[in-house]
């Protein structure tokens, strides 16, 4: 349920939002809208920083209806349980501006495909281990036992494709 109730807007509104820093004691807060970017002082921003007794306004538009977790960064708070949420409805006064690109935007556009997939392999950590090195440091970090993995694993990597056959 969290800590704050009750706050909605519509889709596509222009909103401001006045915060403040409450607290009886120093403390840093950060509020923060998931799926949501705020202006604030002409910057984009994905959260907004207080101190205890500050206040500050950031400016929003959110472009999406929905359900979305209102929250603090701050470890301290988040154990606290110190979250709501804002309900974005879509209304029928605001409507979703419309985009057109420039002719010069339409020329500089282009358009990148990449075929990209997460594979498995299996990864040597030391494959040109060198004779002088220490007996005991490769018993000890290299040897696979039920408390370490041992200089081969498995891993995930990202491979780059040419094409959407992915050979």
């Amino acid at each position: 349920r969290g800590s704050l109730s009750g706050v909605s807007m519509c889709a596509h509104a222009p909103v401001s939002l006045h915060l403040a820093g409450m607290s009886s004691e120093p403390e840093a807060f950060s509020v923060h809208i998931n799926g949501q970017v705020m202006t604030q002082g002409g910057h984009k921003v994905s959260s907004v920083g207080l101190i205890s007794g500050s206040s500050a306004t950031a400016s929003l538009v959110a472009p999406y209806a929905g359900r979305w977790l209102l929250s603090s960064k701050t470890m301290k708070h988040i154990e606290a349980g110190l979250h709501g949420f804002v309900d974005v409805q879509k209304c029928d006064n605001f409507e979703e501006p419309s985009r057109r690109m420039t002719i010069a935007q339409k020329r500089q556009s282009n358009e990148w495909i990449y075929y990209i997939a997460a594979e498995e392999i299996i990864w040597n950590f030391s494959p040109n281990l060198q004779d002088h090195v220490d007996a005991d440091f490769q018993r000890q970090y290299l040897t696979k036992s039920p408390t370490h993995i041992g200089a081969k694993y498995k891993k995930a990597v990202y491979t780059l494709y040419t094409n959407a056959s992915f050979t």
